[in-house]
């Protein structure tokens, strides 16, 4: 009979504390710098600035040891139906997926802590580590044609949040590809960001990607205005159609804080902003403090003008006259629409 060592029980400890707390799953990987060649850049409002702690975590934390990496899962498996006047979002937005997987990686981490003396450090979710890498080097899934995290069973509609620990724990195995000669998410792109098929080093060019577009604060082009359709914020385009998420099980998680849905009446925001997005939108990413409000009204105007929806017209005439350029380039497009 094999005798664990003391880090190996600390892994247990760790795989007890995620069942408890029901994360899908997690998995370890090593704490040193990933040595691969990769564009060391950290986004925030579509800004991409050197940053060498995304592929380092020692630079956060010299200690560390060991990363912790897990992921729920957000597949709702509820069909977008689109109605007049309309806007999608992303499926991540549906509710505050976020705020639940930091709440659960919070109780494994200072349960661990606690139970073993272990350092840890706080938890990250969308933070300064390459979650996505870390998390495919903790075993959690493989690397998508799209660069996304594929989970075996949960598919890519998965949140990632990570821990450090100056435990030195086992390694989990890495996942071998398993997108074979599958092309469906790079063809589904209609961005078409997508620029390469080696799931050992996708890459994709993230000004054509949608969900970095529709986040920046700055003017659409015309080509890029027909592409956002009915997308008020977020794209989902290169994960609707992909095999595994066809065939992954509904989420069991059903966060408390955020809860929208699949689509936002366009016309009922732009009546009122600023007390939509307090009020509807509390608690969900969509109220971040980082994201501007005259983006989101740019993107609402975009919607509009792409289904000729004239309901749009007097809040577009107002905003026709703002300093914002983005938001006064919007407001003449769906003027100049319908």
């Amino acid at each position: 009979m094999k005798i664990l060592g003391y880090e190996e029980h600390k892994a247990i400890t760790l795989k007890s504390l995620a069942q408890e707390i029901n994360l899908d799953r997690i998995g370890f990987a090593s704490a040193d710098p990933i040595e691969e060649e990769f564009n060391r850049t950290s986004s925030f409002e579509g800004q991409f600035v050197p940053d060498d702690r995304f592929h380092n975590p020692r630079l956060l934390r010299p200690w560390a040891e060991s990363v912790v990496a897990g992921i729920i899962s957000y597949n709702t498996k509820e069909k977008k139906i689109l109605g007049k006047g309309e806007g999608f979002l992303a499926r991540y937005l549906w509710a505050n997926y976020y705020s639940l997987l930091r709440r659960k990686m919070k109780y494994v981490a200072k349960k661990f802590s606690q139970k073993t003396g272990s350092r840890v450090s706080d938890v990250y979710v969308n933070g300064p580590l390459d979650e996505k890498m870390f998390a495919y080097r903790a075993g959690l899934g493989f690397r998508g044609k799209n660069g996304l995290l594929v989970n075996e069973t949960h598919g890519s509609y998965v949140l990632i949040a990570l821990f450090l620990t100056d435990a030195k724990l086992p390694i989990s195995s890495v996942k071998d590809s398993q997108c074979g000669e599958c092309l469906i998410c790079i063809q589904n792109c209609p961005g078409g960001c997508l620029i390469s098929a080696n799931t050992e080093k996708p890459m994709f060019n993230r000004t054509r990607c949608l969900q970095e577009i529709m986040q920046k604060d700055a003017l659409i082009p015309e080509d890029e205005k027909a592409k956002i359709d009915g997308m008020f914020f977020g794209c989902d385009e290169c994960q609707e159609k992909c095999p595994f998420n066809e065939s992954a099980p509904p989420s069991m998680h059903s966060p408390f804080k955020g809860k929208i849905g699949a689509t936002i009446d366009m016309t009922a925001f732009l009546q009122n902003p600023g007390e939509f997005r307090n009020n509807y939108f509390f608690g969900s990413q969509l109220n971040a403090g980082w994201l501007k409000e005259e983006v989101l009204i740019r993107n609402a105007l975009i919607v509009l003008a792409n289904q000729k929806e004239i309901k749009g017209m007097i809040p577009a005439q107002k905003y026709k006259k703002s300093e914002n350029q983005g938001l006064r380039d919007a407001a003449e497009f769906f003027l100049n629409t319908v």
